[in-house]
């Protein structure tokens, strides 16, 4: 479910930002460059909330599917850019992001709703903000 879902959000964001790479996180992050491109939106998965509604001992489920209530998982999206208010800074983007994923449907998750954004670093000339969704799937 976690790979379909970051998938959809590849998908959906890949045709509308053509001049940014979109794409997973990498697995090695420290290596990662921004070399000839104009900026990045890379994903990952951050977390899940189980929403059961009770509490359970700890062998009373045998399951991942036997567990009541919907499971909320958030998904971070890290935005590089060169700038921060031109046309391809990081505050347009952030901008596009929030309208192409806000209320977006996964398949088989609920539509993505938006948490938080904020500023996470700025090296060697690149600026990089986050953006959190959340998804609920049953």
């Amino acid at each position: 479910m976690i790979d379909q879902i970051e998938a959809a959000l590849i998908a959906k964001l890949s045709p509308v930002l053509p001049k940014f790479q979109v794409a997973a996180f990498p697995d090695k992050p420290e290596h990662y460059s921004l070399t000839g491109l104009e900026g990045a939106v890379l994903i990952r998965y951050l977390g899940s909330v189980y929403q059961t509604g009770q509490e359970f001992g700890p062998t009373s489920l045998q399951s991942l599917e036997e567990v009541p209530g919907a499971r909320v998982l958030s998904f971070e999206l890290a935005l590089l850019t060169r700038g921060l208010g031109q046309h391809q800074g990081v505050y347009p983007l952030l901008q596009q992001v929030l309208e192409q994923l806000t209320g977006f449907a996964p398949a088989g998750a609920s539509e993505l709703l938006p948490v938080k954004d904020g500023f996470m670093s700025y090296a060697q000339g690149i600026w990089c903000h986050f953006i959190h969704f959340t998804t609920t799937v049953p």
